[in-house]
């Protein structure tokens, strides 16, 4: 089991002013909580704003771009 403490890392990531925390180990789904940004992948892209989801398969290139501020709680899931 792993615990992420969500206000310990959001006040790592503030101090820094932003970056992530994740391991590309799995498939993983964003949730955007705040702002928006443009997440591309696959050789698509789509503008995601508060309360969107997306899913993006493990071993697929992606990143967001287009965004000044960003919250999204990234959900992996491993398959098997």
């Amino acid at each position: 089991m792993e615990i992420f403490p969500i206000a310990e890392v959001r006040t790592r990531l503030e101090a820094h002013d932003g970056g992530w925390e994740v391991r590309h180990t799995a498939d993983e789904v964003y949730v955007v909580l705040a702002g928006e940004a443009t997440l591309e992948a696959e050789g698509g892209s789509r503008r995601l704003k508060p309360g969107d989801t997306a899913f993006v398969a493990l071993g697929k290139e992606h990143h967001f771009v287009d965004y000044e501020r960003i919250s999204v709680l990234v959900l992996f899931a491993r398959r098997g």
